[in-house]
């Protein structure tokens, strides 16, 4: 059995379709979605991506004590006393040197710097056997890297100018100079990268999908993306906001029916739908439980 959690960088859930986006920024998670249950009350416990990261690995909430804890659970190690393994695949490398401990029991994490979406799902597609793959998506994190698809997205009216380009993310007003794509500072020109960075994501995550079609898939972010909020545009880490912890969770597995689930849910539900998922008894450590699934009548799935 393949279980499979792709993290999107920075993934707002209001831009995602399935979630009510107007835009075509997620077809193929939209059509995926359809046949999933999909969490219209789903959260991020984090407002970036480190902690989630260890929460993955853990199952557990706290951002230190467990990966320093030898006597924790940590899921991988969980995994591999049944003989599954677990693969963390992700474009970078050098934030995620800590989590190698995390994730290092019995088999290899994947790192490449920079590597694009469909490196990743190309990594992913080699793996066989019983495996817990977390595969962590890069495009959406400034300065977003839209390939083809931003000149879907563009503004057809001018959109407002932020005030100044700024060497630190989270200045009112501004864009960080990192993230800043030559001295463009039009609003609607990053919302457009953005969305044409996902657009992107959403299409490997389609050739993902449709090649492993009796997985266990999951879609979430890490965290949210400001854009606009208290004036802060195109950042995150800045504090435990609505715009930052708003991401989708969308769950499909063999056998379950597609429904909208209401149920507060957040990413501490994931590593206990991990075990359930392999029928393996949850640590006493584990104690936040599995994404409800639960089936409702008369089930419509066209938007939230």
């Amino acid at each position: 059995m393949e279980f499979i959690v792709c993290v999107v960088e920075c993934l707002r859930k209001d831009h995602v379709g399935c979630y009510g986006y107007p835009r075509p920024t997620t077809p193929n998670i939209d059509e995926m979605a359809r046949r999933s249950v999909v969490y219209r009350n789903s959260r991020s416990t984090f407002d970036r991506a480190l902690p989630t990261f260890s929460l993955l690995a853990s199952g557990h909430e706290g951002v230190g004590r467990p990966l320093d804890d030898p006597d924790h659970p940590m899921l991988p190690r969980v995994l591999a006393g049944y003989g599954i393994e677990s693969h963390l695949i992700s474009a970078n490398h050098a934030p995620y040197a800590r989590q190698m401990k995390a994730w290092g029991f019995g088999h290899i994490p994947r790192f490449e710097d920079a590597a694009t979406a469909a490196t990743l799902v190309d990594y992913a597609l080699a793996l066989s056997g019983d495996f817990y793959a977390v595969i962590h998506f890069g495009e959406t994190h400034g300065p977003y890297a839209a390939h083809e698809f931003a000149s879907m997205f563009l503004p057809t009216e001018q959109t407002p100018n932020l005030r100044a380009i700024a060497d630190q993310p989270g200045i009112p007003g501004t864009i960080c100079r990192e993230y800043a794509i030559g001295d463009e500072r039009s609003i609607g020109f990053y919302v457009a990268q953005y969305d044409g960075a996902l657009r992107y994501i959403d299409r490997e995550i389609g050739r993902l999908v449709e090649a492993f079609p009796q997985a266990h898939i999951i879609i979430t972010g890490d965290n949210g993306e400001a854009m606009g909020e208290m004036d802060r545009y195109f950042c995150h880490g800045y504090g435990l906001c609505y715009e930052l912890l708003e991401t989708p969770i969308i769950y499909r597995a063999p056998g379950n029916a597609a429904n909208v689930e209401m149920e507060p849910v957040s990413h501490l539900n994931i590593p206990a739908t991990v075990l359930d998922a392999f029928e393996i008894l949850l640590p006493p450590q584990y104690t936040t439980p599995c994404l409800p699934v639960r089936a409702r009548k008369n089930h419509h799935i066209a938007t939230l």
